[in-house]
């Protein structure tokens, strides 16, 4: 930060307080506070004050504006500083209009410190803080904070109305502003050991949105101990005594500090009409900056055996142009085809089939690792594939099990999603007729459109039309080990809390190996965001996924269909993926996405013989 030389000589002028904080501030003011001053010297001692007035003085003699005391603070500390380089960053950096930054207050003192170096990154010189007004009565901040009394009570509350007033003049003046939204720091959960946020004001929303700012959000690392969690929240002038000693005896060694990418006007108001629901939306994505990782990345394919080589082309096309009954032949939508076989009547069709499902999945992160991706019970299952005459391709593929046929032939075992989860026989005794559907892709190359996917569903949905016996379809949709750790557990506990089966299905299927999250704040995170829609989670994605990978398009799908989410397996044998098995009851569908599904005619028929008709 750059500050004139004349007001870096009058801040040296100053002379230093005798008390970096009066302790008998802490208690109301009224006659406690003069029967507390005979003990205030003992207090200071037992509450480790004294040695924060010599760290104090130290601290000051080793600077002479605000970001040198900030550095020298927590070098007295023993802190290191390190502020995660990343896009976001950048785009900060870039940034030239007003910019209200909101940061988790894990510490107290110390994160203000780190703020106050991470603001000064952004925008050097051009940026203030609102704090406690404690700190306010530095002379080397003058100028860079605005008062605020945590305790806001009789006159301090004016103090903090005069203080956001200000602030959001300095943000129409096109400023920078940081902001601790809690207002008092996070209690510690030991059951997560990291801090737990208070919930955020949503004066911060209303600020940004007066002064047309921007937002973004800074996470600070760092933690206090387990005696302040003992004092309840409840107690905050107790709780801020107590917090001295935190500050003289660090946890961590070194503070981390993150901040997200800037979010318009356009952005904050998708969060939530209601303001409550956006700031604590707002706090859930400051949360997801602390279990943030870097997107994994996808399986190479040098590190495994090579795909098998295309089969011959001439022979894929006859067994093409030999699937032409109604019985094979689905549909037609020029140029594209939708074809259903089996792997014996049409096996040069087939090996294209399992060349390419296994390089698009691999692609994602997941796939078998052999050269050919094929299970036992493509034998006896049914393929539905997207065929492109104009290009004479495969373009994507379902894979279809109908249970009572299989079940009634084989067995339970004789189905695919018997062998990832533990699947009783009650299981299909409730269920009766059901499509199992698996094995899903969609090639890479022609992802980007938007035909071949809308294709496909529509083929499935042709599928169960013609079948109208089969009123449950059930099936995995994977969440592929390239998501983020964050990404694969707020989406498995978004699922799980918005979108769960009833117990009476849960209980006759279990995970061999259930998804274990491995992320502290997914279930704030997800809380924050619940709700039908799963669109309301994409700033969550965008911001754990660095705006590579999506919410997987499939749940998209199936949501509206009335997808209900029944458990979470790991697949080791499938890249990690993380199997989302789900069921889809027809007969409940909202009739609108039920048109769509099946066609309008078969929707009103299925919806009308069962006495439905929901919408």
């Amino acid at each position: 930060m750059s500050i004139t030389h004349d007001a870096a000589e009058s801040a040296t002028a100053r002379p230093i307080r005798e008390h970096f904080v009066d302790t008998a501030e802490l208690l109301p003011a009224g006659p406690l506070r003069l029967l507390f001053r005979p003990f205030r010297p003992l207090f200071d001692r037992l509450l480790g004050f004294h040695a924060l007035d010599q760290v104090y003085r130290r601290t000051r003699q080793a600077a002479t504006d605000a970001v040198g005391f900030c550095r020298a603070g927590l070098n007295e500390l023993g802190v290191r500083y390190r502020l995660d380089a990343d896009p976001a960053l950048d785009a900060l950096k870039a940034w030239e209009g007003p910019l209200l930054v909101l940061a988790n207050h894990p510490l107290g003192g110390v994160d203000a410190l780190a703020f106050c170096l991470a603001l000064e990154e952004i925008r050097p010189g051009g940026w203030r803080l609102m704090a406690n007004r404690m700190l306010t009565d530095i002379p080397e901040f003058e100028g860079r904070l605005s008062a605020l009394d945590p305790f806001a009570a009789g006159t301090s509350s004016t103090l903090n109305r005069r203080s956001l007033h200000q602030a959001v003049r300095w943000l129409e003046g096109g400023g920078v502003l940081g902001l601790f939204p809690a207002g008092r720091v996070a209690h510690h959960d030991p059951n997560i050991a990291a801090p737990r946020e208070l919930p955020w004001s949503p004066h911060a929303l209303r600020m940004a949105r007066r002064a047309g700012a921007a937002v973004a959000m800074l996470h600070i690392g760092g933690r206090t101990g387990a005696p302040l969690s003992w004092i309840p929240l409840t107690w905050p002038r107790l709780r801020a005594a107590f917090l001295v000693r935190e500050l003289l005896k660090p946890r961590d060694p070194e503070i981390v500090v993150r901040f997200s990418p800037p979010m318009l006007e356009p952005d904050l108001a998708r969060l939530d009409d209601d303001e409550q629901v956006a700031s604590a939306r707002l706090r859930a994505l400051c949360l997801a900056l602390a279990d943030r990782d870097a997107p994994r990345p996808t399986a190479k394919a040098a590190a495994l055996p090579p795909v098998r080589a295309a089969g011959n082309a001439e022979s894929i096309r006859r067994d093409v142009a030999s699937l032409i009954g109604p019985e094979h032949l689905l549909m037609q939508a020029p140029p594209y085809r939708l074809l259903l076989f089996k792997r014996n009547e049409a096996p040069a069709l087939f090996q294209e089939l399992g060349r390419h499902r296994e390089l698009t999945f691999r692609a994602a992160g997941q796939g078998s690792g052999k050269d050919f991706d094929e299970t036992p019970e493509d034998a006896w299952y049914t393929q539905l594939v997207l065929w492109d005459d104009q290009r004479e391709c495969l373009i994507g593929a379902y894979r279809l099990g109908f249970s009572d046929q299989t079940v009634a032939e084989r067995g339970p075992d004789g189905m695919y999603l018997s062998h990832v989860f533990d699947i009783q026989p009650s299981f299909y005794q409730r269920l009766g007729p059901g499509i199992e559907l698996s094995r899903s892709f969609i090639r890479p190359e022609f992802q980007g459109e938007q035909r071949p996917l809308a294709l496909l569903w529509r083929g499935l949905g042709e599928v169960a039309a013609r079948n109208p016996q089969y009123r449950n379809l059930y099936g995995s949709v994977t969440i592929s080990a390239a998501y983020s750790r964050l990404g694969r557990a707020v989406l498995v506990e978004y699922l799980r809390g918005n979108h769960g089966e009833h117990p009476i299905w849960r209980e006759s299927v279990r995970a061999r190996a259930p998804f274990q999250a491995e992320t502290r704040y997914h279930d704030e995170i997800a809380a924050a965001f619940a709700g039908p829609s799963v669109d309301a989670l994409r700033p969550v994605i965008t911001l754990s996924e660095g705006g590579i990978r999506p919410i997987p398009p499939l749940i998209r799908h199936y949501l509206p269909l009335g997808a209900r989410f029944i458990d979470f397996h790991v697949e080791a044998e499938f890249g990690n993926a993380v199997y989302c098995l789900l069921r889809v009851d027809l007969t409940r569908s909202p009739r609108t996405h039920l048109r769509r599904f099946l066609g309008p005619e078969a929707a009103d028929r299925l919806l009308a013989e069962t006495g439905q008709h929901t919408d």
